[in-house]
């Protein structure tokens, strides 16, 4: 049977795969680690394993094999813009917090 999302191998769920080139796994057990493979070229196995403990890590690994040509700055300045992003909310929730003191205002 063709690997495909869903798939078990070695204690590792299958969640992203590229065409038939590289899959991404995430750990069944707590203690495991994060995988990124290359897929045989039958589609039935795979080899060549790189194991992370953090899932972020593992993502950009794969991303990086999936999409050579995407630069490691783009992935980079794309994690400092969630940062921002999570403050300007974290800033807004603060502000709508204010706005509650005040239930008559529109």
């Amino acid at each position: 049977m063709k690997i495909k999302i869903g798939t078990v191998i070695e204690n590792h769920l299958i969640y992203a795969i590229y065409g038939t080139e590289h899959c991404l796994a995430r750990p069944i057990l707590p203690d495991g680690e994060f995988v990124v493979w290359h897929i045989d070229e039958d589609g039935k196995g795979v080899w060549g394993g790189s194991y992370f403990p953090d899932q972020m890590d593992a993502e950009r690994a794969y991303v990086t094999r999936c999409f050579p040509w995407l630069s490691d700055s783009v992935l980079f300045a794309a994690s400092e813009e969630d940062d921002e992003i999570d403050e300007i909310l974290t800033e807004f929730g603060e502000i709508d917090e204010t706005f509650a003191e005040f239930p008559d205002l529109p």
